[in-house]
């Protein structure tokens, strides 16, 4: 955690001597931000992060506007994909008197913190934006991604389910003959 903290020098934000008020920030975020987290949900898209800091005497609260896109496959065609990200995330940082811990909302550090690095919590807030099925309305593109092949074999099930699927009852009411 310390390397990757180091890596990401310009994801800190110096708050010891931050006047109080708002704050604005715009960070970046690449192929070369996500390579440092491995394994992760994401690897490789653009994104861009606007942030508003609102200090205050007796804690920080950020807001944190994501939008961009990530390189994923789809799981309606397999095709790869642009998968658009558009989400807002607040954080919570609140001062307390023991060691600098956190919990899912809210960041507790000391009154003596100089900085807070914030390239961890901006990857976990994209990869919070994924969505579990990785599909987007494409269609409208000029130049769809979609795998046609798959999404045709895709329609032909669907179709060839429904024929199947014929009410029993259905069919039974359809010969009944009314005089």
């Amino acid at each position: 955690m310390f390397f990757l903290m180091r890596a990401f020098t310009h994801f800190s934000i110096p708050i010891k001597g931050l006047k109080n008020g708002i704050h604005e920030y715009k960070y970046k975020v690449d192929d070369e931000f996500f390579s440092k987290f491995e394994n992760g949900v994401v690897q490789k898209g653009q994104v861009e992060v606007f942030l508003e800091l609102d200090k205050r005497s007796d804690h920080l609260e950020l807001i944190f506007d994501i939008q961009g896109y990530i390189d994923t496959e789809c799981d309606r065609c397999t095709a790869d994909i642009k998968l658009p990200i558009d989400e807002e995330q607040v954080l919570m940082v609140k001062y307390n008197t023991e060691l600098e811990t956190m919990d899912d909302e809210v960041w507790y550090i000391t009154n003596d913190t100089q900085t807070i690095n914030l390239a961890q919590i901006i990857y976990e807030f994209i990869s919070l934006s994924v969505p579990f099925i990785k599909v987007y309305d494409c269609e409208d593109e000029d130049n769809p991604p979609c795998n046609m092949e798959v999404k045709e074999k895709l329609e032909e099930k669907d179709q060839e389910k429904n024929a199947k699927e014929v009410n029993p009852l259905a069919e039974v009411l359809k010969n009944i003959k009314l005089n």
